[in-house]
């Protein structure tokens, strides 16, 4: 059997995450977080948060679902997902109720400096919730992505996103109408600072619900499940399209969908 070579990021991780060797005892989990190094390499992303949801059920997944890739102190301040109303593990990522939501703790008014943000998603069950917000900070027509059912051009029944702001294309695997993978580039940001709302956008990227930073609020939950989920900036288009295909080929390798 070949070695699997990892970078000291991606150990680092498997240190902090791993419970009871749910992952590193586990090939296929290590292949899935060297895939997710990777294509973090491969499209630049450095700051933000990326959240792999790695490990199987034979430890405790309250552990290793909660890390940032990208900061591995287990503080709100490193990006650390936290689940106010409690969430599912199971070896599919996070599973959440239709009360239930992930909070990122990341403010895009604060912790995104760049003009280009980029989101993503990869769904691994449908959402109970037609109307909710997969990945969503702040109220009306702020940073948002969401999953759509649709059929898009050549026949591919699939989900599409939606975002507010100054966005530049969309970057969709082919996927089932229950699990996709959607990823939002060029979200301009510095567009909203003239803009009333602005102070909507002080709160922190919730995954699976709205953050209505304007009343203090959660609203438009899913109920869907996750397998990875990623807020960074600077992502070009060609960096988006490698991205997507590398975290589809890790999540349905490692997850089988």
């Amino acid at each position: 059997m070949s070695r699997i070579y990892l970078s000291k990021r991606a150990k680092d991780f498997i240190d902090a995450a791993d419970d009871s060797g749910n992952i590193r005892n586990d090939r296929k989990g290590l292949l899935y977080v060297n895939a997710i190094d990777n294509a973090c390499k491969v499209a630049g992303i450095t700051t933000g948060a990326v959240y792999l949801f790695a490990g199987k059920d034979t430890g405790d997944l309250s552990i290793s679902h909660k890390f940032n890739f990208l900061d591995l102190i287990d503080s709100d301040s490193a990006f650390r997902m936290t689940f106010p109303n409690g969430v599912t593990y199971n070896n599919l990522g996070v599973k959440f109720s239709t009360s239930q939501y992930g909070d990122t703790k990341l403010v895009p008014y604060t912790d995104l400096e760049d003009s280009n943000i980029s989101l993503s998603f990869y769904r691994t069950v449908a959402s109970q919730n037609s109307g909710g917000d997969d990945l969503r900070s702040g109220f009306g027509n702020n940073i948002l992505l969401r999953g759509q059912r649709t059929t898009l051009p050549g026949g591919i029944n699939t989900q599409i996103n939606y975002v507010g702001h100054d966005n530049v294309g969309f970057i969709l695997s082919s996927k089932t109408a229950t699990e996709f993978f959607a990823i939002c580039k060029n979200i301009v940001n510095t567009t909203a600072l003239s803009n009333p709302q602005v102070t909507r956008l002080l709160y922190s990227f919730y995954l699976g619900a709205c953050n209505d930073g304007q009343n203090h609020t959660v609203l438009n939950f899913t109920g869907a499940g996750y397998g990875f989920c990623h807020i960074s900036t600077g992502m070009s288009s060609q960096q988006a399209i490698a991205f997507s295909h590398l975290i589809t080929a890790a999540q349905r390798a490692y997850r089988g969908v």
